[in-house]
């Protein structure tokens, strides 16, 4: 029995540098292949991009139409009333220099 420690021992290191080297070697062929993926993968996703770049571009597009119209009414309503109390003030003034010089 203990003849067959030593050969056991020999087998044991050869199993251990066999696992290491195939623990080595996933990892490099993941890379190698999700390199070798990108690689082909390249002109599709130029032309992905540019067409999601455009579709983002559409609807920003909508979006800022449509914001457009909501803010429309408010800012036509902000600007009146801003115009017409500037000119309720002028005529004040108007009126105010006239009682001023008849007195």
């Amino acid at each position: 029995m203990l003849e067959m420690l030593p050969t056991a021992r020999d087998i044991a290191i050869v199993v251990m540098a066999v696992e290491g080297i195939v623990v080595l070697l996933v990892p490099l062929l993941l890379l190698w292949n999700g390199a070798k993926a990108m690689r082909r993968a390249r002109p599709q996703a130029a032309l992905w991009l540019r067409v999601t770049n455009q579709r983002v571009a559409r609807a920003a597009r909508i979006t800022n139409g449509v914001l457009v119209g909501i803010r429309r009414p408010f800012v036509w309503f902000a600007s009146t009333y801003a115009s017409t109390a500037a000119g309720l003030k002028r005529i004040a003034r108007v009126l105010h220099r006239e009682v001023s010089r008849e007195a």
